[in-house]
């Protein structure tokens, strides 16, 4: 877990108990360029952690799926957790 409030944690217990920590210790999340930044990490990091979206890498349109509302349920929960100055758990 992460023990910072500038820094967000992605996980998914799908398959084994996965995480990512995404840190924004470097980011002044008043400035919109700085936020975008964050999105970009935290996208990426609940890529890695539920898989990709797309069908031919995930090796089936139901895996592709699965990992799509994974990848959601873990952006909207990141994101909001940032927003109110926590660090994020997310799971599907």
């Amino acid at each position: 877990m992460a023990s910072s409030t500038n820094e967000t944690v992605v996980t998914t217990s799908a398959e084994g108990f996965r995480t990512a920590t995404v840190s924004y210790a470097d980011l002044d999340l008043n400035n919109a360029s700085a936020r975008q930044s964050l999105h970009f990490r935290i996208s990426s990091a609940a890529e890695k952690v539920c898989g990709s979206v797309n069908r031919n890498s995930a090796g089936s349109l139901a895996q592709a799926s699965k990992n799509r509302s994974c990848y959601n349920s873990a952006m909207e929960e990141a994101m909001r957790s940032v927003s109110n100055g926590q660090v994020a758990v997310v799971s599907r």
